[in-house]
């Protein structure tokens, strides 16, 4: 989650294959935290507001606490633009 998260932020290459990756997880194991926090982390890779706010909802709903959430916020405001 953490090499994901850096890619994620600072859009390095590997950003749309996190994407993809992320979207995957979701799609295959929809009850999973770390799916949910993988495709946040593709939201944020590829600048998707509307993913990424999805994503981080579904993650809040599956794990409400999880510390991931506050850094997965933290990492959409810090991202650099496009």
């Amino acid at each position: 989650p953490e090499h994901a998260l850096r890619i994620a932020v600072t859009g390095s290459p590997g950003a749309d294959a996190l994407s993809h990756d992320g979207a995957l997880a979701r799609r295959q194991d929809p009850g999973s935290p770390r799916a949910a926090l993988l495709d946040a982390c593709g939201a944020i890779a590829t600048r998707d507001e509307a993913r990424f706010a999805n994503a981080l909802n579904h993650l809040a709903r599956l794990q409400p606490g999880h510390p991931a959430i506050a850094v997965l916020q933290s990492a959409w405001t810090a991202r650099p633009p496009p």
